[in-house]
């Protein structure tokens, strides 16, 4: 048995093959992603348990794989490259930063892998660096390169040599930083990611004529090839040839897709469609056709990508890696019409460590997301869930969810916003939802029918509020147009709500406490002329409603009782000796006086019911008892001067009553 190299390179554009290493040349061109990465701070430490802290714990990292590098510019002392006096240590450091942590973190195995780093040089054709693994030759097989054989089955394949290598070029203008590369840069990270992920198995060894790593007819393919099909469902590869029953050569130049089952289950069930252009070249068939994708045949320069799409890490998972997390960082992720489970936990708009990039996930109606771990929704992140979005831990956001969809388990808004509905529908969470001070919930109204005209929050189980709800008004909802009409809306439901927001706003006006309802934190806001806003908090949830009062309701209850008669004879004043006054006063027509007339009009409406049709007062006030010797002395007298005629002259502060 003997073994030969296979090698992929990362370029500026495609261009022919550059051969740095004896054996098989898979060439890979690339260009780079762009986006935001602020810093690890301290991984575990600074990152996930600040995220987590009080609320959840996380998955140790208990196996991870380690990168050996060499870097031969050191060794050799070149002042170049990885030895550069001023760059070097920089470059070193975040090739390591990307292989161990973006990398060998993901990877839930335990090994240690050696890869030579040859000594920097000019590779022209504006290629940036190239990789290539060992493969044992094993004709009529598909083969495991070393590195991956070493990562999965925790035996070294050859003690003491390196299992690959890579070769840089720094003759172009490169980005180490972990923010975004400015213009002309190539990001230095995304091509560490991608070449890494080529030497992991990403990669294949068919040639453009069928043949293999050997050049001959019965060949040693790579177990990424034994996914590859034609666009009629056939393999590429069976009984270690090309199919020459069921497939063309020209097929590699036209279209070649890879069906493997995690990586269809993250496609929406379908095929992945690889890179096959014609002419044959060195990156077909090794490269995701999708060109937003990290492992795409070429990004712009100016642009960085440093994580796994879900495809890339379905593929990784067909060729036989356990990747327990899954990431979406710089990618916007849709799934249509697939379940897809999560054996770990997953992250949007950033890592577990804490780095982040903006990132999305849409969960269409007919896809589910099941996590068998935590999830989390950093600030550069958000979650569109029309389907299921489950998690067995628990789900933590400081980014944005939406969506009329369900999410599975339990949800905590930290710092983020949740806003139900696409645009206005009915969001469910099947047990428990918290949202901490920073949090905010953003609801739409327009109409009175839950979930089609206004956003509906459905909380299976338990619901503890604070920070901020807002209320948007859509057009198509105006405010009431008679008096005594109320439109109620039951915004939040739940099984037991304990807590109260710190603000709500109502189509961008912060709403003021006019007349706290309850000891549960309840209240109204008068906006004026008897239009009051209400927040009513219950075991069932919170209930937000629209009312245009009846002259005599002082605080927006829906009712005229003993409790608004106390309000109007403190403020009582005939004489006009406090103008001016208002509607919480006992101003009913606006005049800013409290007289005769506003009495008269407390008189008509006074009812210890509702006075809504089909409606109910919204509680039920008892008056303190040294008050309620007064308020039966004054219903008394207001019915008799009601019942007298009592009239208001136009005069100012004349008063005269007369029999009808």
């Amino acid at each position: 048995m003997f073994y030969r190299r296979s090698q992929h390179t990362s370029r500026g554009e495609i261009l022919p093959s550059t051969q740095d290493m004896p054996g098989i040349s898979v060439l890979c061109p690339f260009q780079k992603p762009a986006a935001k990465y602020p810093s690890r701070s301290g991984l575990l430490i600074g990152g996930l348990v600040a995220f987590w802290l009080g609320v959840f714990t996380i998955r140790p990292v208990f196996a991870v794989v380690v990168f050996d590098f060499t870097f031969e510019d050191v060794v050799a002392n070149t002042n170049d490259g990885f030895d550069d006096p001023v760059l070097g240590a920089d470059r070193r450091a975040a090739l390591i930063d990307v292989a161990n942590n973006v990398i060998g973190k993901q990877l839930d195995h335990q090994a240690t892998v050696r890869i030579n780093i040859n000594e920097s040089k000019d590779l022209s054709d504006n290629t940036l660096a190239t990789a290539g693994q060992i493969f044992f030759v094993v004709r009529r097989s598909f083969q495991d390169g070393l590195v991956a054989a070493a990562i999965q089955e925790d035996e070294d394949p050859s003690p003491g040599n390196f299992l690959g290598s890579m070769t840089w070029d720094f003759t172009h203008d490169w980005n180490l930083s972990s923010e975004s590369p400015a213009s002309g840069e190539n990001d230095f990270r995304s091509v560490a990611l991608h070449e890494l992920t080529h030497l992991l198995g990403f990669a294949t060894l068919i040639r453009e004529n069928g043949h293999g790593l050997e050049d001959v007819t019965f060949d040693t393919f790579s177990r990424f090839d034994s996914f590859l099909e034609n666009s009629t469902g056939s393999p590429l590869i069976t009984s270690g040839r090309f199919n020459v029953v069921n497939a063309t050569i020209s097929d590699l130049t036209t279209a070649v897709f890879f069906n493997g089952t995690h990586a269809t289950a993250a496609n929406d069930g379908d095929r992945v469609e690889l890179f096959a252009d014609a002419p044959f070249g060195h990156s077909s068939l090794s490269h995701m056709r999708d060109t937003n994708d990290p492992m795409t045949v070429n990004l712009p320069i100016g642009s960085s990508q440093r994580a796994w799409s879900l495809l890339d890490r379905g593929i990784l998972l067909d060729l036989g890696y356990q990747i327990p997390d899954a990431v979406i960082s710089n990618l916007d992720e849709v799934l249509t019409d697939t379940t897809l489970t999560i054996t770990g936990s997953m992250f949007v708009g950033g890592d577990q460590f804490g780095a982040q990039m903006p990132g999305s996930l849409t969960v269409e109606d007919s896809a589910a997301v099941n996590v068998l771990g935590i999830g989390g929704i950093w600030e550069t992140g958000t979650l569109h869930v029309q389907g299921t979005f489950s998690t067995d831990g628990a789900l933590a956001n400081k980014g944005d969810v939406d969506g009329a969809g369900t999410i599975g388990g339990d949800l905590t808004n930290l710092t983020g916003t949740i806003a139900p509905g696409a645009p206005i529908g009915r969001l469910g969470i099947t047990q428990n939802f918290i949202q901490d001070a920073g949090g905010r919930l953003e609801m739409e109204i327009g109409g009175t029918t839950p979930a089609t005209e206004f956003d509906v929050l459905e909380v299976g189980n338990a619901a503890q509020v604070g920070g901020i709800l807002e209320i948007h008004v859509r057009n198509a909802y105006r405010d009431l147009p008679s008096r005594g009409l109320v439109d109620r809306f039951h915004l939040l439901t739940s099984q037991q709500l304990t807590g109260t927001f710190d603000q709500i706003s109502y189509a961008g006006k912060q709403l003021a406490v006019s007349s706290p309802l309850d000891d549960r934190g309840s209240f109204s806001s008068h906006q004026g002329n008897g239009y009051f806003r209400t927040v009513l908090y219950s075991d069932e949830g919170l209930e937000f409603i629209n009312l245009y009062a009846q002259p005599g309701d002082l605080d927006g209850d829906v009712d005229i009782d003993l409790s608004d008669f106390n309000v109007l004879a403190a403020h009582f004043d005939p004489f006009n000796l406090d103008f001016p006054h208002n509607w919480l006063e006992g101003d009913f027509d606006g005049d800013q006086k409290i007289n005769l007339t506003d009495f008269n009009f407390m008189a008509a409406n006074f009812s210890l019911g509702s006075y809504n049709l089909g409606g109910s007062s919204l509680l039920s006030t008892v008056p303190e008892p040294n008050s309620a010797l007064s308020c039966a002395v004054l219903i008394a007298c207001l019915t008799l001067l009601r019942n007298a005629g009592c009239r208001e002259p136009s005069g100012p502060g004349r008063h005269h009553c007369r029999n009808s």
